[in-house]
């Protein structure tokens, strides 16, 4: 049996895997990085998103508790202060939009269904809400 004591090339070999394991660790932590960012993008957009649909039902509430100052009835009061379509927050792409549920026909109603629809980066949330009134 022939022996071979032949090692000069063990340390390229040796070498070489070593840099092939650190860079199959370093791409793994890439892709997690990547990952990670795209993560915390989209949750930053739905949280965006959230509050300004949120936005929009606060903006509805201070507008029907200024209702009692107007002579007109609900429903022309409502088309007249609550914008048709999407509103444009700022001069980036977030804008929110209130839809109501129905169409306000009595001039004194019990309460007021609507959506708040905020809308940012892509990223949508709807809220739907419901306020009482209370006639005096």
């Amino acid at each position: 049996m022939k022996i071979y004591r032949n090692e000069k090339g063990a340390a390229l070999v040796l070498t070489m895997m070593i840099i092939t394991l650190f860079l199959v660790f370093i791409m793994a932590q890439f892709t997690q990085i990547i990952n990670t960012t795209r993560q915390v993008t989209t949750m930053e957009e739905n949280i965006d998103a959230r509050l300004i649909a949120g936005m929009g039902i606060d903006y509805v509430e201070v507008i029907l508790n200024e209702f009692s100052r107007s002579e007109l009835p609900l429903n022309e009061y409502l088309q007249n202060e609550i914008p048709e379509g999407p509103v444009e927050i700022g001069s980036t792409d977030r804008t929110y939009e209130i839809s109501f549920e129905e169409f306000i026909v009595d001039d004194r109603p019990e309460s007021i269904s609507y959506k708040s629809i905020g809308k940012a980066f892509g990223a949508h949330v709807v809220i739907e809400s419901q306020i009482t009134i209370n006639w005096e």
